[in-house]
């Protein structure tokens, strides 16, 4: 077996393993099991060459070669992940504000008015990695005259203090945009409220956002908390995604300015490559709170493929939840591109999945997530995108039968949809604050 054959299928291991550890339906027992049963199948395959490989290569190699140790690494992770979340995240959030030492970037050498962004994701959900690089990439392009400081989600509240002692009132305030607003993801919106309180005097945008509060009394009164805390502040404004985004903001923040702009990350289009694609489809399947779908369906549309002739990978865009430098994650972000770009075909649930396959061109058979926002995204921005299709009510047959008939229309994909005009737009949202 060569180095890239048997490379391939490590990394489809390591893959397959990591929605094992990640979905949070399996108990660890089982995916001790799940993931022993996994490691096994390495047994008669030759290890990729080690020279060719950086040192978190190598050490994945290590530890999938070593089938027990890697077993038990992994559970342990697992377990530690839950005790984690016996402690209230309010508290660990307070001594991190007061009591960790912190700087900014130290790059960031303060010569005028800048621009912060809060919350940048550095964890390894690839589609959150690309947030932070598009908003990056289109502050520095279309707000002249700020220095633009990326602050990551892991460092918030101890950098939010630093900034907050350096910041003027001149400066903006940008919190990273995503699917995190609402009660999925009660961190993260705990965190977006403590940034709003504490730069009162600031100009603050919430980059396109999916919003999200579940319909119960927990629910109603999580929402009612944000909603006073964001009408207390004057120079709020709330972007949403999507129409559904848009409409639940314009009800539930009616004395904020709310705007409708696409995720960012489609402001990176067009995404090519001069290879020709192969004959392999690529399943990006969730793993987590917001999986809605049947693993055994996925594992059927997977064996039917096989049958076919189509050679399979699986590549998810969330790969594990190690924290990222901010200057490695343009290598993490191009290697899920290489590998939709080499494919005629994406299968996902991923929001961020669709739209990787928006800007690379790459066919796309989309299916819904618990909360809806691949369904809106598509609605509200690629109806115009013929070569990316949604699946309403996902079974294997049809599936399968839209994957053909994708596979057949764009055998070599399609050109890339931009969306040009509404970025525009929102620049001149941003440049409005710098006019003033």
């Amino acid at each position: 077996m060569t180095h890239d054959q048997a490379l391939n299928t490590y990394m489809d291991v390591k893959w397959k393993i990591k929605r094992i550890v990640s979905d949070a339906k399996i108990p660890l027992r089982s995916k001790f099991n799940q993931t022993r049963h996994e490691l096994k199948s390495l047994r008669e395959v030759g290890k990729p060459d080690q020279s060719k490989l950086g040192i978190k290569g190598r050490i994945y190699v290590f530890l999938l070669g070593n089938e027990l140790a890697a077993a038990l690494i992994l559970l342990e992770l697992a377990m530690l992940k839950d005790a984690k979340r016996l402690i209230p995240s309010q508290i660990v959030n307070l001594f991190k504000y007061h009591f960790l030492p912190a700087k900014l970037p130290s790059s960031h050498q303060r010569k005028g008015r800048t621009a912060y962004i809060f919350m940048v994701p550095d964890l390894g959900n690839i589609g959150d990695l690309a947030i932070g690089l598009a908003q990056k990439s289109f502050l520095e392009k279309n707000l002249h005259g700020y220095d633009v400081v990326e602050i990551t989600h892991s460092n918030t509240y101890e950098s939010a203090r630093v900034a907050k002692k350096h910041s003027t009132v001149d400066d903006i305030i940008f919190l990273t945009g995503g699917g995190n607003m609402g009660t999925i993801y009660k961190d993260a919106e705990q965190q977006r409220r403590f940034l709003i309180r504490l730069f009162k005097r600031n100009r603050i945008y919430q980059f396109p956002q999916s919003v999200f509060f579940e319909r119960s009394s927990a629910g109603a009164e999580f929402l009612a908390k944000s909603k006073r805390i964001y009408s207390q502040h004057t120079r709020l404004t709330l972007i949403a995604r999507d129409q559904t985004s848009y409409n639940e903001m314009k009800s539930s923040f009616p004395q904020n300015e709310i705007a409708l702009h696409p995720d960012t990350v489609i402001s990176l289009a067009p995404v090519s490559s001069t290879e020709p694609r192969r004959n392999q489809v690529v399943l990006s399947i969730r793993r987590d709170i917001e999986s809605g779908l049947d693993g055994k369906m996925i594992n059927s549309v997977e064996h039917e493929l096989l049958k076919a002739g189509i050679r399979v990978i699986h590549r998810d865009t969330n790969v594990d939840n190690m924290h990222h430098q901010l200057n490695e994650r343009e290598g993490s972000i191009s290697a899920i591109w290489d590998a939709y770009l080499s494919s005629r075909l994406v299968i996902t649930d991923r929001l961020h999945g669709v739209i990787f396959c928006a800007i690379t061109g790459t066919p796309c058979v989309a299916m819904d997530n618990l909360n809806g926002k691949v369904r809106n995204l598509i609605e509200t921005w690629l109806q115009q995108a013929s070569y990316i299709t949604a699946v309403d009510c996902p079974s294997t047959e049809e599936i399968l039968e839209k994957a053909s008939a994708m596979l057949s229309k764009f055998p070599q994909g399609a050109a890339p949809i931009t969306l040009d005009a509404d970025f525009e737009r929102m620049a001149e949202l941003f440049k409005r604050t710098g006019r003033h």
